[in-house]
Order: C-alpha cells, then structure tokens, then sequence
C-alpha cells in the first residue's frame, strides 16, 4: 500500500509559462487531506532552493527532493548532499567564459551567476527565481559546492557547451536556449531513496507524479508511477498509469481519487 508521495513541479503541479505559478486551491485542500491521512509528501524537482515558489515552500511538504537529487531536505533541514567535482567545476567555469557563455552555478545556499546573464535572468525570473538567493563574491568560493550548471546557450554554441559538460548529463531546452548539467549518478530516484531511507519507508511504498525524462530515475524507483497527460510520451511508456494535465489539476485529481478508494493507506 501507498504510504508516501513524490511530486515532480514544473509540468506536474506548475506550469509557469502557461501562467499556473502556484500551486491551486484545490491542490492545497487534497495535501491537506493527504496529511490527515498519515501520507507523507514530497517534492522531487531540478529547482534548487532560489526557485521554490512560496505557494510550495507552505504546502505541508514533508520533505524536499532539490537540484534533480543534488539535495535533500527533511523536515526543515538538509539530510544529503551531492556536489560535483571540484576541479571538473572550476575547468568549465574556466571554459565558459573564454567562450562568454551565460551561466550559472546552483549551490545550496542558492545561484551565483556569471556577470553577463542578462539572457539567462530573464528566464530564471520565468520560473520564479527569488533574487534575494543570488549569491555575490568570487565564483571559486562555489567550486566545492556546485551541485548543477544552468547555461544561456546560443545555438551556434551548443556543440562546444556539450563538449565542455561531457562528464555530466545534461539537457538542452531548444525552444529557451537554455542547457542544464548535473551528475550521472544523482538523480530524482536517488534522491528520493534517500528520503524514504531517513522516514524509514520502503520504494514500494511510495507513489510518484511527473512529466519529463529526468522523472526516469523516480519512475523506475517507486512503487507506482503516474505520468502527466501533458507528459513526454517517453515517461508515460513507462508509468503504471497517466493522469489529467497540469491545467486541470490532474495530480490531485489522481491523488483525491486514490484517497477514496483506500489506494492510500495511514502512514
């Protein structure tokens, strides 16, 4: 039986650039109909700390899943931490800006951000970016923190960033122009192991929601899997099951429908 929920953000409970930046009304009354129950919930999301909207930061979640299983918070404080190499951190910064790529390091305190981002700013404000996380000084005080690189990449530069990325997994978002790279061993799934390790609960015990190839990791972890309908057709492959889109509140709906049939049991 389900005894814990993981909930991917952009394009499962958000959709910022269709103009659902919070998280509904109704959503907010089925968490907390999840919460009565004894159900643990969560979030697991690429977005670092300097992009967790408030509406989620005040949902009730027991624990967050950050930066694509870079970090992960319970209960109010962090409980693992993954960053990349040093050394690898401080050759792609090195190569970044002889290139004058835009980017940006996400550590855990929040974003520091090269000098020229005016490109790479815009969109992070798209999707929420708490300013008051960019992070000042000099970037080799970050080296040893990095958990992930965002970069504002020009079409004609996406071959030579793909090339100094190569160690890590990276995406490339053609339509924003904007390229995303973190470690092949962390994921959401891992991420979300580690959660369920601290609140002693087992992988076949917890349900998970999401949209997007790096829900993967999470998809082949949990116990039972929904893809978005609004999903990549990749996810819903392999989830047990598909749910009603982002607009239409398709998660809580599942979830609200899961509830009434007993399918979600006290924690």
């Amino acid at each position: 039986m389900i005894r814990a929920v993981f909930l991917d953000l952009d394009g499962t409970l958000l959709d910022c650039t269709g103009g659902k930046d919070r998280l509904s009304d109704y959503t907010l009354r089925v968490f907390e109909r999840l919460k009565q129950a004894g159900i643990h919930l969560f979030t697991a999301t690429g977005r670092s700390l300097s992009f967790l909207p408030e509406s989620v930061g005040g949902a009730g979640f027991d624990g967050w899943v950050l930066v694509n299983g870079g970090c992960v918070w319970a209960e109010g404080k962090e409980i693992k931490r993954h960053v990349l190499d040093p050394d690898f951190v401080r050759m792609a910064v090195s190569r970044l800006e002889e290139e004058g790529i835009e980017f940006a390091l996400q550590i855990p305190e929040g974003t520091w951000m090269s000098r020229e981002r005016k490109n790479l700013l815009r969109h992070f404000r798209k999707y929420l970016f708490d300013d008051r996380r960019l992070i000042s000084g000099p970037v080799s005080d970050c080296a040893e923190r990095t958990m992930k690189l965002e970069l504002y990449v020009c079409p004609q530069k996406v071959e030579i960033c793909r090339e100094i990325l190569s160690p890590l997994m990276w995406t490339w978002d053609e339509k924003f122009n904007v390229m995303e790279a973190y470690a092949r061993d962390v994921s959401k799934g891992t991420g979300a192991r580690e959660m369920l390790e601290y609140f002693g609960l087992a992988p076949w015990e917890c349900m998970c929601f999401g949209d997007d190839i790096n829900d993967r990791e999470l998809f082949e972890m949990a116990g039972w899997s929904v893809a978005m309908l609004n999903g990549k057709d990749e996810l819903k492959k392999i989830g047990n099951d598909i749910c009603e889109s982002v607009g239409e509140d398709g998660a809580a709906r599942y979830l609200e429908r899961a509830l009434d049939s007993n399918f979600l049991v006290r924690g």
